[in-house]
């Protein structure tokens, strides 16, 4: 189903929580995920970072193919935001952007 969905409209947020310990790993994957799959490039991510968490510092790193291995840290404590706030981002980007948002979790391992 995933394959027909028209990015134009619709962006397709993967999260996969294997590896999550804690309520936060899981805020911090989430928003990380939905920034990177929404913006796309370095810079995009930094804007939506300031316009979306301002009180954050994020980390972007760059692998050997910067257009497709790039990662997002973004170390979100209780102290920066609320569950609810990072719950609603998702939904406050796709609202800014104009797009449907899809946020898939693989809970499992492969």
């Amino acid at each position: 189903m995933i394959s027909q969905v028209d990015p134009r409209i619709v962006s397709v947020v993967y999260l996969d929580i294997y590896d999550c310990r804690t309520e936060y790993d899981f805020y911090n994957k989430l928003a990380a995920a939905t920034l990177k799959q929404t913006a796309g490039k370095g810079e995009l991510i930094l804007r939506n970072v300031k316009e979306f968490l301002s009180r954050l510092t994020p980390r972007i790193s760059f692998g050997a193919d910067p257009a497709s291995d790039m990662s997002v840290t973004l170390d979100i404590t209780p102290k920066d935001y609320t569950p609810e706030e990072i719950l609603q981002l998702p939904e406050k980007i796709a609202k800014k952007t104009g797009k449907h948002l899809v946020v898939r979790i693989d809970e499992f391992n492969r």
